[in-house]
């Protein structure tokens, strides 16, 4: 191990070689070490607090829970949705946002397939995620999915259960 410190330090200058150095050292870990990962497109770090929405935008409940998701992040975060950006390639546009948001707050219900790989990509960069769901969503999810803490929530009370979990998790 010394040795393959030794030579990620030595590396410093050379991303190449640095690379390579990272990837000896995390090897000598095991099948349960962290993972180097190089993806398609560079990350983006967050600059300021920033609340990313991942949820289906055209189920009959999206424009009320974007409207109350707005209303809790304004001041304390700037809200952005997956539809709204301006890239042309959806994928590179997800992956930016998520890069530079503090915050992701990851809607389950309908259990849209591209809602599960937005939580997949947020919890690959490691962002603070808020998974959240109406009705039996709790009951239905993928097994691997189930472990996580999915918080319920209610629209029929006006979005007031919602609101306490947004600003909770924004805090």
């Amino acid at each position: 191990m010394k040795v393959a410190l030794d030579s990620a330090r030595a590396a410093i200058d050379d991303p190449v070689q640095f690379r390579t150095a990272v990837g000896d050292l995390l090897g000598l870990g095991g099948a349960e070490a962290p993972q180097l990962l190089l993806p398609a497109w560079p990350a983006r770090y967050p600059q300021e607090p920033c609340c990313f929405h991942v949820m289906p935008f055209r189920a009959p409940w999206s424009d009320e829970v974007t409207r109350i998701a707005e209303e809790v992040c304004s001041g304390r975060a700037t809200y952005v949705r997956g539809d709204r950006g301006e890239d042309p390639n959806v994928l590179r546009r997800i992956w930016s946002e998520l890069s530079r948001s503090t915050h992701v707050v990851v809607d389950l219900t309908s259990f849209n397939a591209n809602v599960a790989l937005e939580l997949g990509m947020a919890h690959t960069l490691g962002r603070n995620t808020r998974i959240v769901g109406q009705g039996d969503t709790v009951l239905r999810l993928f097994p691997s999915i189930a472990k996580l803490h999915v918080y319920r929530y209610d629209l029929g009370d006006g979005g007031r259960e919602l609101r306490q979990l947004l600003a909770d998790f924004l805090h």
